[in-house]
């Protein structure tokens, strides 16, 4: 099938132009151990016969092996695919498969442009994936152990005490203490894989029903792989996060009724959660590559490998917002200043996909939370005489401005900051916040008190992981949990960072409601305290400035803050949680008496 070195006489396959929603497939003989060469074939899609996809590392680009087909034709790939089709051949029960580095002619942009724009539909219509790990590198020894009887065991730690297992559970492996932490070892080595960061394989293994891994001579399906890793806790493994996003999504997908249909889950999320961690080859795929994910009719993102790659953020920022009549992207604006960019000086209501957040979202779409600052008014896309297409059009007015700004002590901009109690107490630091109010306040005004001020940090809930808490917090958080997460705060300042081993467990109710505090307070990482001309409080990001104005935008569900610039025009500093706000209560103008706002 395959050669180790090209062929000086080989007769080259030349590909030709596919109608629309046409694909190639690379047909089998019914002996696929045979060196019977393949056919390559053209279908539609809509109505192909049923096939696999294959899913690998390309790994090097440079193509020193050739392929045969049937028609006595011949192309180059590269040595990693010549070792997948050997190893995945025999495992393809359709007879069909369609591989990328075959299946598109890769010479020529517009047929990547065309089956790119495909690949959603590629990928969701086939009866399964091929996924191709390599060859086990690991160690062999703990590899074959999780193989017994063909079956990737789920270890579970346990004490020299707990019983052996029975002969119905031979297949599964019971882990004493030391082996846990080999296994452990194992998987982060699993997840350390090529495969792992590559930004094509994320719609490639969440888009199909049914997924399989191959690791040499090891096949397992992706449900068991995410069993065996999930049991060790290593949530922060660039692989971890990668294949945890894979199954969130596959379960929005193949379980929707686990959701509810109410799980705030979106396209620029995710964006913005793998494109700062995966890999492409071409810089264009970082955004490409993820296409396939986004299932909105109305977004049209049409991928194009001639377009200057620098604009690809742009284009991607504005048809979303366009689609969706919204300004609720902007909520993923803030990134990380220390990860290193592949694209520099963005407009500033452009994302840049390739850091990670700096500061969570206070509103993603279908959110749970109250969120209405515009009264329902949708962004209509406006567009001013001669505006340039880095420049983006909003309307709305502005209802404040920040008069003053108050910074955490320590670690607010740093992602994270309060992961663990003993560090939300020093990073909100309430005594110091409430201090320094104590400052700006007149005698003859009384100064907030920590439950108001408590409750401005935290965003009224805005922000939590918990489904059943976002469902709790949907209407803002109410007095009497305020109240009790205070209560908490204070509890927890006793407590030194040596002490925490003696913290109640999160099954009590001390430790619930620390869990919960530290979970709600994760909306004020990167963000700082600020105090309007009216001695208001709001919650916006750490870059604000005094003078910057608070605005109410039409399409964005929370108030914008915007720093005026020499040319009249904006820049975008972010969104804002502001007092008496939040549910509409500043929009006293016509929708057509809204002033336009460009924003740089």
């Amino acid at each position: 099938m395959t050669h180790p070195y090209p062929l000086l006489d080989m007769s080259h396959h030349e590909y030709k132009p596919l109608p629309q929603r046409h694909i190639r497939l690379l047909r089998l003989q019914d002996d696929t151990q045979s060196e019977a060469k393949p056919a390559l074939i053209d279908v539609l899609l809509d109505s192909a016969p049923p096939y696999e996809t294959v899913s690998y590392v390309w790994g090097e680009q440079i193509k020193t092996c050739v392929f045969h087909f049937s028609s006595g034709r011949s192309v180059l790939i590269t040595p990693t695919l010549n070792t997948t089709m050997s190893q995945l051949r025999p495992l393809c029960g359709t007879g069909h498969l369609w591989i990328d580095q075959l299946c598109i002619d890769q010479s020529s942009v517009s047929d990547r442009n065309q089956q790119v724009a495909m690949m959603g539909d590629i990928y969701s219509k086939s009866q399964g994936v091929l996924v191709w790990l390599g060859t086990p590198h690991l160690d062999f020894k703990n590899v074959s152990d999780l193989f017994q009887q063909g079956s990737f065991s789920e270890p579970r730690q346990q004490s020299s005490q707990t019983p052996s297992t029975s002969n119905g559970e031979s297949s599964r492996i019971r882990l004493a203490f030391a082996d846990y932490h080999d296994y452990r070892s194992l998987a982060l080595d699993l997840l350390t894989l090529p495969w792992f960061d590559r930004a094509w394989v994320v719609q490639e293994a969440v888009l199909p029903a049914k997924v399989t891994f191959a690791l040499g001579s090891f096949t397992f399906p992706i449900e068991n792989l995410w069993r065996f890793i999930s049991t060790f806790g290593i949530r922060q493994s660039t692989g971890y996060l990668v294949l945890n996003e894979i199954m969130r999504l596959r379960s929005k997908r193949f379980r929707p009724e686990k959701s509810n249909g109410k799980e705030a889950i979106c396209f620029y999320h995710t964006l913005s959660i793998l494109t700062p961690r995966c890999k492409t080859s071409i810089p264009h795929d970082i955004i490409f590559a993820f296409l396939g994910l986004q299932d909105s009719s109305k977004v049209q993102i049409l991928p194009d490998y001639n377009m200057d790659w620098n604009k690809v953020p742009e284009l991607v920022t504005k048809s979303i917002i366009k689609a969706s009549n919204s300004l609720d992207l902007l909520g993923v604006l803030h990134r990380r200043g220390d990860d290193t960019t592949r694209w520099f000086d963005l407009p500033s209501w452009v994302p840049d996909w390739s850091r990670r957040l700096e500061a969570e979202p206070m509103v993603f779409p279908r959110s749970w939370m109250y969120f209405n600052s515009a009264s329902s008014r949708i962004h209509k896309g406006t567009s001013a005489h001669g505006i340039q297409s880095t420049h983006l059009v909003a309307t709305g007015k502005i209802v404040n401005e920040v008069m003053h700004k108050i910074a955490f002590t320590q670690d607010v901009g740093k992602y994270g900051a309060s992961r663990r109690y003993w560090n939300v107490c020093s990073t909100l630091n309430l005594l110091h916040q409430y201090n320094q109010m104590a400052l700006l306040w007149s005698k003859a005004r009384r100064q907030p008190s920590e439950d108001r001020l408590l409750k401005t940090l935290l965003a009224d809930g805005s922000f939590t992981l918990s489904q059943a808490l976002r469902t709790q917090c949907s209407d803002g958080l109410s007095t009497s949990y305020i109240t009790e997460l205070l209560e908490t705060y204070h509890l927890l300042e006793r407590f030194s960072k040596k002490q925490w081993r003696h913290m109640p467990s999160t099954k009590t109710d001390v430790g619930r409601r620390a869990a919960q505090l530290c979970d709600h307070a994760r909306v004020a990482w990167g963000r700082r305290l600020i105090v309007s001309s009216d001695w208001r409080l709001g919650l916006v990001h750490e870059s604000a400035c005094e003078g910057d104005v608070i605005c109410i935008i039409h399409g964005s569900k929370v108030p914008l803050v915007l720093r005026r610039l020499q040319s009249g025009h904006y820049r975008l500093i972010g969104q804002c949680y502001f007092e008496s706000a939040m549910r509409g209560e500043e929009v006293t103008w016509g929708e057509d008496d809204a002033d336009e706002f460009i924003l740089e």
